[in-house]
């Protein structure tokens, strides 16, 4: 199966390092796969809380890419 990421076109930095945006959302993808494995198995009972919470984390990482830029 192919990864995500290379379905999604993203290629190392040329100096072989993934790019700082790469590494910041690298465990939001792994959490988002374990989050879609949960919601499957029917462990995620109230759907508004699982969304609302991934919609925080997901603030929270832009709102640190924004930090990092500054």
């Amino acid at each position: 199966m192919e990864s995500q990421e290379s379905r999604a076109g993203s290629k190392p930095s040329p100096d072989g390092e993934r790019t700082s945006r790469q590494k910041i959302f690298e465990p939001v993808r792994e959490a988002i796969r374990e989050g879609a494995d949960q919601l499957d198995r029917g462990e995620v009972v109230d759907h508004a809380t699982f969304f609302r919470e991934w919609d925080q984390e997901i603030d929270e990482l832009e709102a640190e890419l924004r930090r990092r830029k500054a």
